[in-house]
C-alpha cells in the first residue's frame, strides 16, 4: 500500500510538474522566485488527531520519496502550509516549499522542505488565516495555474444537503477548543 501511495504521488508530481519547461527569466519577482507554469499548495491543518496518529508525518514523508519520480520542479512550486501539534506540543505554523536534491551516495533525488514563512500560533482554519497563507504562498510563488490540496478533518459536501452546518473543512484544536470551518 505505502509504495502503490508513493507511485501515485509521483504520478500527480509528474502531471503537476513534469511537462513544466522554463519561462523566460525577467518575468522574476524576487530573483530566486521565478514565474512558473503551477504553484500548489497544500494545507495541512494537523492540530488534532491525524497528527497524533502520525498520518501527517507519514504523508510528509511520501511527497519526499515520490519526488524522485519528478524530472525536473524548476518550473513548478509544491508549497506546504502545516499546522501541527495539540496543546504543549503545538508546534509554530510554517510554510515550507519542496526542493528536491540528490541523495548521498546514490542516483536518487530525496524532496527537503525550505522554509519560507514562520507564523505566529493560530487557528489555521479561520478565513482570515487560510486567506493570508494563500496570499503569502501565490503571491511569493507566482504561476500560470495555482492548485490547492486541503489535507485535515472534514464532512463532505453532500449534493442535496441544504444545511450548512453539515459541511465544515479542517479541524484546529487551540487552547482546548476544537474549531473547524463552516
Amino acid at each position: 500500500m505505502r509504495k502503490l501511495t508513493c507511485v501515485l504521488i509521483g504520478v500527480v508530481a509528474i502531471v503537476f510538474c513534469g511537462a513544466c519547461t522554463r519561462d523566460d527569466a525577467t518575468s522574476c519577482i524576487r530573483e530566486e522566485h521565478i514565474s512558473t507554469k503551477r504553484t500548489v499548495l497544500i494545507y495541512m491543518a494537523a492540530s488534532n488527531n491525524l497528527n497524533f496518529y502520525g498520518f501527517d508525518d507519514a504523508d510528509i514523508a511520501e511527497m519526499e520519496e515520490g519526488i524522485d519520480g519528478v524530472r525536473d520542479l524548476t518550473n513548478c512550486n509544491v508549497l506546504l502550509y502545516i499546522q501541527k501539534g495539540r496543546g504543549v506540543q503545538r508546534e509554530q505554523p510554517v510554510l515550507r516549499k519542496l526542493i528536491r536534491s540528490k541523495e548521498p551516495g546514490s542516483s536518487s533525488y530525496i524532496g527537503e522542505w525550505e522554509d519560507v514563512k514562520v507564523y505566529p500560533m493560530q487557528n489555521s482554519v479561520s478565513v482570515e488565516v487560510m486567506e493570508q497563507v494563500f496570499i503569502d504562498a501565490y503571491t511569493e510563488f507566482k504561476a500560470d495555474q495555482n492548485g490547492l490540496i486541503l489535507w485535515s478533518h472534514a464532512d463532505g459536501w453532500l449534493e442535496g444537503t441544504p444545511q450548512s452546518h453539515t459541511r465544515w473543512y479542517g479541524e484546529d484544536q487551540l487552547n482546548g477548543i476544537s474549531y473547524k470551518m463552516d
